[in-house]
């Protein structure tokens, strides 16, 4: 009788530029020689991306002042079992921002997983309105998934004053938030890649002359915001596609490519949850490959001979786009097993180790296949891999 284990191996990392959401399938399986060989057995697995609108934000205390400790309280379901285990805030101008992971190098994809995390922010803000931003990521090189958004207030002391009212009186947290839709649905934040540069003359905003995106300042509603957007990717990544305003502005003036940086983007504040989206599309492309390596044991138990042989099966992206969320699905005679890793950036790769133990005599064919599922590839010559591993 064949049995197996299998345990998660190291994950080497080097550089990476994240973005797109990359969702990969790895088939492998197992036949003895002595039977007729078996195709590579085509496991399908679509990841679903978790959505904005799966992530609950609870501002702890609901109305802080500026005395206030602020807790963010996070729940929600994920897809899988790579759900945050654990989170840190950092707060720049009028935006907390929450980059949550998971500390798994590979974890069990199948049921849905329920979460929750209490981040603290780490400071005492002051007055003001502010926007919570969620991110979601499993290495610091990976792409990060938008989790969730919120906005809130803090006041110098607390009223009656709902928080809406309290940020209609005075400012409202303007958000400029860079997207990449990827071809699974899901959304991914390219933090860094984007910079704005002031070029408002009006008593508000962008407070600095060159701001990383994204990010949240706070204005007044009506107010005219002017700023020009440069493109700060080291390796040209990604291209400005558009701009929508998602949210409680209008586009008043170039808002179409390729924004030039001497000629300001105009919005006008409509609202007080005002949200303008840059969309990205990237033009780098991941270029996926799949390696198998075995290694046979041999040895004799009351005059049988068996062998206990290691799979490393290795992805990697060996292309200059950045790639997401990953997932390996092998199969070994009947048995089943899938995990998933949210994070492969450009040079990037990943080893998932498994064990046939107490294998009889013959030769084993090992066959694997990795596919993009969110960005195309730039080559597909090295998708596929095969070994014989041979028990003598």
């Amino acid at each position: 009788m064949l049995k197996h284990s299998s345990r998660v191996g190291a994950v080497v990392r080097s550089f990476g530029l994240g973005v797109l959401a990359l969702a990969v399938l790895v088939g492998l399986t197992v036949s003895a020689q002595q039977q007729p060989a078996q195709p590579v057995t085509q496991i399908e697995i679509v990841p679903k991306q978790p959505t904005i609108n799966e992530t609950q934000i609870k501002i702890v205390p609901e109305q802080p002042t500026i005395n206030d400790e602020i807790t963010v309280e996070l729940s929600g379901t994920f897809p899988d079992a790579c759900a945050p285990d654990s989170a840190e805030a950092q707060v720049e101008e009028n935006q907390v921002t929450i980059r949550a992971t998971n500390a798994s190098e590979f974890c069990n994809e199948g049921t849905e997983t329920t979460w929750s995390l209490s981040v603290p922010v780490g400071k005492k803000l002051a007055a003001g309105p502010y926007r919570v931003l969620v991110l979601f990521g499993m290495s610091k090189e990976a792409p990060e998934f938008l989790l969730g958004m919120a906005r809130f207030d803090v006041v110098e002391k607390r009223t009656s004053m709902s928080t809406d009212q309290a940020g209609q009186a005075s400012l409202v947290p303007f958000t400029i938030l860079p997207v990449v839709q990827t071809l699974d649905g899901g959304t991914s934040v390219p933090s860094g890649a984007l910079k704005a540069i002031n070029h408002n003359s009006s008593k508000s905003n962008l407070m600095r002359a060159q701001l990383p995106l994204p990010a949240t300042v706070g204005v007044p509603i009506s107010d005219v915001v002017q700023f020009g957007i440069i493109n700060t990717a080291k390796t040209n990544t990604f291209r400005i596609a558009g701009c929508k305003a998602e949210k409680d502005v209008k586009i008043v003036d170039n808002c179409t490519p390729p924004f030039p940086p001497d000629k300001p983007t105009k919005v006008e504040i409509t609202g007080p949850d005002p949200r303008l989206v840059i969309e990205l599309e990237q033009t780098a492309l991941p270029d996926l490959a799949v390696r198998i390596k075995p290694t046979v044991r041999r040895y004799t138990q009351m005059e049988q001979v068996f062998c206990d042989i290691t799979v490393l099966t290795t992805v990697s992206n060996l292309g200059p786009g950045p790639g997401g969320v990953v997932a390996m699905a092998y199969n070994y005679n009947d048995s089943k097993s899938n995990i998933m890793r949210y994070g492969m950036g450009s040079g990037e790769s990943a080893t998932h180790v498994n064990m046939l133990i107490r294998v009889r005599p013959g030769s084993y064919l090992l066959e694997a296949e990795v596919q993009s599922r969110s960005v195309k590839e730039s080559n597909t010559a090295n998708n596929k891999a095969r070994e014989v591993a041979i028990c003598r």
